[in-house]
């Protein structure tokens, strides 16, 4: 056996698993681009009752993105409610949402009123 036939086989294994690991990326980039996508449903959920601490209420909420794509600049506006009247109001913006995300979000507000109504929404959202 020649020195060259000798060094061949072991070029030629290399290189076959040198091609099979890239058709498998290949293949699974191309699974990956083909797969449909849902776009985001962005909601919010208050998460806790109104912490009053001091002369502050505390709010604290919960954004999720259900779909698959991101959702940027992401506006939540919260409302503190009495007797029928906003009594105070906040928003916050979230830069993204991947996909399946979940984000925690908390409202302090100067006004304390007992056992307020909360109002808790998004108000907006861009799909970039």
């Amino acid at each position: 056996m020649s020195p060259t036939r000798s060094r061949l086989t072991p070029e030629r294994v290399t290189f076959a698993v040198a091609v099979a690991v890239l058709l498998a990326l290949a293949g699974a980039i191309v699974v990956l681009w083909v797969q449909p996508r849902e776009a985001p449903t962005v909601t919010v959920e208050v998460v806790d009752a109104v912490r009053l601490v001091g002369e502050q209420s505390y709010v604290t909420g919960e954004v999720r993105n259900r779909g698959d794509e991101t959702a940027a600049g992401v506006q939540v506006i919260c409302e503190l409610i009495a007797d029928g009247e906003v009594i105070a109001a906040g928003e916050q913006l979230i830069d993204f949402l991947s996909g399946g995300e979940t984000e925690s979000i908390v409202f302090i507000f100067d006004s304390v009123a007992p056992d307020p109504d909360i109002r808790l929404r998004i108000a907006s959202y861009k799909v970039p």
